[in-house]
């Protein structure tokens, strides 16, 4: 792919390691830093990656959630959760915490939980810390990496949305990462809806012509906000009813049914 007059430099991400479960609309922290990764760089360039476009582009896009929907986040999510209660002297997770979770997403679990800032604050450092250490314990999602290849083979650009950095999202994905057309890294300070838009208009994408497939309620909300089209996928966080009742025009069941879309 050839670079264009005007492609886009933006800086890298200097975050700590932050996912979903502890950053959903309450992350505390410095300004977003935003990293915008593609196969290709420009020559020369040290430390910033270009976000190359083409003028002859006009395939459909993937853009896909990644915790939960390409990786098995799920299991080690609430092991720690669970950890830092124990840690911190709360109760464990319960069934209906877990379900407060599923249905309506981590930002009412910690209200549940009668967490304050300074809670999601503490939450967050120490939740970050043991997801760094215990990453190399996350699979992908069965099916999903060959789904993503399939898609990209057939002429969809593929983009991955996600908190966590560059290389862990490549060393979870390993080779299927070569498939994707970009990664983008940002915090989600400002909510998911803003993270989306900041990827169309990043992309040159067209929201019309863009699906977003997440497994949570507020995914669904983001996506049509952004102008997308919600695709909803059970088997992530999110029940096949909250995604329907959030606003998925498909619900998916497995990463097969993706050729379908």
């Amino acid at each position: 792919m050839d670079a264009v007059p005007g492609s886009v430099e933006l800086q890298p991400f200097y975050g700590l390691l932050a996912f979903e479960f502890f950053v959903q609309y309450l992350l505390i922290g410095d300004e977003p830093h935003t990293f915008i990764y593609t196969r290709e760089k420009a020559p020369g360039q040290k430390g910033v990656q270009s976000v190359i476009l083409s003028a002859a582009m006009a395939f459909r896009t993937l853009i896909f959630d990644f915790d939960g929907v390409i990786a098995d986040t799920r299991d080690l999510i609430i092991k720690i959760g669970n950890i830092y209660a124990t840690e911190t002297g709360q109760d464990p997770l319960s069934e209906e915490d877990i379900d407060t979770y599923y249905e309506h997403g981590a930002r009412a679990l910690m209200v549940k939980r009668g967490f304050s800032l300074l809670d999601v604050a503490r939450l967050l450092k120490r939740g970050s810390e043991l997801f760094a250490k215990q990453a190399g314990s996350v699979r992908l999602v069965p099916g999903i990496g060959e789904a993503i290849k399939k898609a990209a083979r057939s002429g969809a650009r593929v983009i991955v949305v996600t908190s966590n950095t560059e290389e862990s999202v490549k060393g979870i994905m390993g080779d299927f990462s070569k498939e994707l057309a970009g990664i983008f890294t940002e915090k989600d300070l400002f909510g998911k809806a803003a993270k989306l838009k900041k990827v169309i208009s990043s992309f040159g994408i067209n929201p019309s012509d863009a699906l977003y497939i997440g497994d949570e309620p507020r995914d669904m909300i983001a996506a049509r906000k952004a102008g997308a089209h919600p695709i909803g996928a059970t088997w992530g966080f999110g029940s096949k009813r909250s995604l329907i009742s959030a606003g998925a025009v498909k619900v998916l069941s497995c990463p097969e049914e993706l050729a379908e879309l």
